[in-house]
């Protein structure tokens, strides 16, 4: 019976996301008519909103029972209506294939792993300017790096670097628990594709990454 009420859940978030999806099209069309705007940039602006507020208020209404329902859900999730094409994968945040940086990635270091790091200042700017969300971004930065500097002396302490631990319980001492959220949205020739990772108690983003390309 559980299983069954975790499956209509499911089902009607899947139900819910393509409404929205179906709404904006509408609203799309409200909107410019009034004024010279991009009309595929409105509804991707506008789907990319929605299925943000539609999820984090799907992972919070489902806080206490998240695992049941991650089992019921699809590993992808493709929606389509008219020029609007979707494709978001849910899953529990997994610590092992997130690593979420502070700016100064060195202050963890002892003073003896920092000696390899020849210029401090320009990996911290690398840093900066890539969010870092997985290894192969580590690698990324850390090749540019020594590329730019000449010194691979870095390349011995790369596992070193400590990533931002997310809290287990809040101030209250509830347990919280995190979604690893990825979608695209395509609407005619632009392409969005979102990454975060969400607190399912608060709805709060831990870290949220949007590119848009034009094909």
């Amino acid at each position: 019976m559980r299983k069954s009420i975790v499956l209509l859940i499911t089902l009607l978030f899947i139900t819910a996301i393509a409404a929205l999806i179906i709404k904006n099209v509408d609203d799309t069309q409200k909107i410019t008519q009034y004024g010279n705007m991009n009309k595929n940039l409105v509804q991707l602006q506008m789907s990319i909103n929605n299925i943000n507020d539609e999820i984090g208020e799907f992972i919070s209404n489902n806080n206490d029972n998240l695992s049941e329902v991650f089992e019921m859900i699809p590993e992808a999730i493709p929606l389509e209506f008219g020029d609007i094409k979707a494709l978001v994968t849910l899953e529990l945040y997994d610590e092992s294939s997130y690593y979420l940086f502070d700016k100064n990635i060195t202050k963890n270091l002892s003073d003896e792993d920092r000696m390899y790091i020849v210029d401090p200042y320009t990996l911290e700017e690398f840093i900066k300017e890539n969010n870092i969300t997985n290894k192969k971004q580590i690698d990324f930065v850390v090749d540019k790096y020594v590329d730019y500097v000449r010194d691979d002396k870095i390349l011995s302490i790369k596992d070193k670097f400590i990533p931002k631990k997310l809290p287990k319980l809040d101030e209250q001492n509830n347990s919280i628990e995190y979604v690893s959220l990825e979608y695209s949205v395509q609407v005619g020739n632009i392409e969005a594709n979102v990454e975060m990772i969400i607190n399912s108690r608060y709805k709060t983003k831990e870290m949220y990454k949007v590119s848009i390309d034009r094909n």
